[in-house]
């Protein structure tokens, strides 16, 4: 709106003009109605005086009025694609009207071929689709920025207790929602809006497969928490005057000491007398940075379900692609990879490296009796406690069951390869095995399905039933799957040791070496000596 005075002295006004700036939208549905009036009127009315002269003057009148008509619409459209924003629905009802206008006079200038052919039509379903696609791309732009400054600044840090996710996530998702929600709503053709529906669902589908793999580069591999394998010894027997020593002193308990205070080297590990050890819970800034990111997974798998629940999109879809109607074909494989990588490796970080202090560095350190699972048991149930408050609902279930992997991985690795400060005899077995039991009920009061709990624990459990075997009947049993391997006739003096491959289990014939490595009497070593010439650890244990 424009204000002019007009001819007046200073503190006085003798007029004023208002000149207001009509919408270009009404203004164009009025030119359109009036030009197919004046259409009308020429064929009706001036044509039938026109003929005299001009054998088609109804098609030149119809090209005179498409051509004036086009100008006016080609300079509405120019000033849309400049706005890069999605055409409203006067737009929309604008362009219709336009095409209804071209049908019309198509129709007029029907008796001149010639004249027709010089009408370039107005192809509205075209100008509709080149607009609302160059708003699209705008759009999935914007979403490509957002995963860029993800890349570049997100700090994996909760919004709320309410929304426990990364907020570029909920930028990303909610740019894509919106976008989905108001292409539905455009008027056009419907095979238009399949593809243009099409063409956003990919876009879509690209981007959150890229955020997902940018969740997942979240540090190295979940094997790079696992401490390597000792190397395989003979278990050392104690002298009579050692005997005598263990049976004198009273019973130790391992607890969690400061590395500097206990001398229990890099692990940071030792032997404390205090009948109630210190437990203090374990879930450093970097695991909770990875609940962050799990949260932020489950999150996107929501959305992008609500998204393709849509009526409208599916039911597009499904015209267009058949049978094959679920969009996402790429993010969802992507999201659902990445859940698995990051429940993995946030499990391994909490049981291998934030929990380590009462797991494979303190359990069953100096004796069965002296270090069972009780103090472990305490510090897990904290941490899981805490894992509940950090993920949501979705979340904890993958994630509680990827812990209960880790952590019976973490007690198999102290039975087999434990290092020169454990050692076991048959009489273990018992109190390792009722640990083993306690470690599973722990899990399922924590949401894993009991089903679940026995299925990861089935191959462990028989791994742990070598322990009650006879040191003879643990030879038998290494003896047989190791020739089965080695193609050799035994007894043989001096071999390599079977390879390793870390996946313990009853048949492997690594396995059952190693329970005898850690079997702590003089016929598990003279076998030991003989048949690979392995030497016996350094000091007592």
């Amino acid at each position: 709106m424009q204000l002019h005075e007009t001819g007046g002295t200073a503190g006085k006004m003798d007029s004023m003009m208002v000149e207001v700036e009509e919408d270009p939208c009404e203004t164009l549905m009025y030119v359109a109605a009036q030009s197919k009036d004046l259409a009308r009127v020429e064929k009706e009315v001036c044509s039938r005086v026109l003929r005299r002269w001009h054998p088609c003057p109804t098609a030149v009148a119809a090209a005179t009025l498409h051509g004036c008509f086009g100008a006016l619409l080609k300079r509405y459209v120019s000033r849309m694609m400049a706005c890069s924003s999605l055409p409203s629905s006067e737009s929309v009802r604008v362009l219709h009207a336009a095409a209804k206008l071209d049908k019309w006079l198509l129709q007029m200038a029907a008796e001149d071929e010639n004249m027709m052919m010089m009408m370039a039509p107005y192809d509205v379903d075209a100008t509709i689709f080149g607009l609302v696609k160059g708003w699209m791309d705008e759009r999935l732009t914007m979403g490509a920025e957002c995963v860029r400054r993800a890349r570049d600044s997100e700090s994996w840090n909760p919004r709320s207790r309410a929304e426990p996710y990364a907020q570029s996530a909920v930028d990303l998702m909610k740019l894509a929602k919106v976008t989905v929600d108001e292409l539905l709503e455009i008027q056009v053709a419907p095979a238009c809006r399949e593809e243009l529906l099409q063409r956003l669902v990919d876009g879509i589908d690209h981007l959150v497969r890229q955020y997902a793999l940018l969740v997942a580069s979240c540090g190295p591999s979940k094997e790079s928490y696992v401490p390597p394998l000792p190397p395989l010894t003979r278990c050392n027997q104690d002298s009579k005057l050692v005997q005598l020593w263990k049976m004198a002193a009273p019973p130790c308990q391992v607890g969690v000491v400061d590395s500097l205070s206990c001398g229990g080297g890099a692990g940071g590990v030792g032997i404390v007398t205090s009948s109630k050890p210190a437990v203090r819970p374990a879930t450093s800034r970097g695991t909770q940075r990875l609940y962050v990111r799990l949260n932020t997974l489950h999150y996107l798998l929501a959305v992008l379900h609500s998204i393709d629940s849509s009526r409208a999109l599916s039911s597009a879809l499904r015209r267009r692609r058949g049978a094959r109607s679920a969009a996402f074909d790429h993010a969802r494989p992507a999201l659902d990879a990445a859940v698995l990588h990051v429940s993995e490796l946030s499990a391994y970080r909490l049981v291998f490296l934030d929990s380590a202090h009462v797991l494979h560095q303190s359990l069953y350190h100096g004796g069965v009796a002296a270090a069972r699972v009780q103090p472990a048991l305490r510090v897990m149930k904290q941490n899981l406690a805490f894992l509940a408050t950090i993920l949501s609902e979705r979340a904890q279930p993958p994630a509680v069951l990827e812990v209960m992997k880790a952590s019976v991985e973490a007690f198999l690795m102290v039975v087999l390869a434990g290092g020169s400060g454990r050692a076991f005899g048959r009489t273990d077995f018992g109190a390792v095995a009722e640990d083993f039991a306690s470690l599973k009920r722990l899990f399922c009061r924590f949401g894993v399905a009991e089903e679940a709990v026995e299925r990861e624990a089935a191959q462990a459990e028989g791994v742990l039933a070598l322990m009650a075997l006879s040191t003879e009947r643990l030879i038998d049993e290494f003896l047989g799957h190791y020739a089965s391997t080695q193609q050799q006739q035994l007894p043989m003096m001096a071999l390599p040791p079977p390879t390793t491959t870390r996946r313990w289990s009853r048949s492997d014939a690594n396995t059952i070496l190693r329970v005898l490595c850690y079997r702590d009497d003089e016929a598990a070593s003279r076998f030991l000596k003989k048949a690979f010439d392995l030497p016996k650890r350094r000091g007592g244990i």
